[in-house]
């Protein structure tokens, strides 16, 4: 069970690049889309802060966050004590 958490974390990991982002959309045929609307922010609010102005610089945001995520929750589920302690134990 935690080679496999592990086998996924890495696998995902190695997803995480501009070159598996540009593959994966080729590979599914991803239509270019509009960017959506984003209300920017007063200057004071946001400071020094961009936003994105391609669909891609949008969207790569959201797929790194995605597996981000699902890398944290991951390590946060099979990295706890108690299953520490058995898998030095075994």
């Amino acid at each position: 069970m935690l080679s496999a958490a592990d086998c996924v974390r890495t696998t995902l990991g190695a997803k995480r690049t501009e070159e598996k982002f540009q593959e994966m959309i080729t590979k599914l045929n991803i239509q270019p889309i509009t960017m959506p609307h984003i209300h920017r922010p007063p200057k004071c609010f946001i400071g020094n802060a961009t936003t994105a102005t391609t669909p891609d610089d949008s969207y790569r945001a959201d797929f790194f966050k995605v597996l981000d995520t699902v890398d944290m929750q991951l390590k946060e589920k099979f990295d706890q004590g108690g299953l520490r302690s058995w898998r030095k134990s075994s």
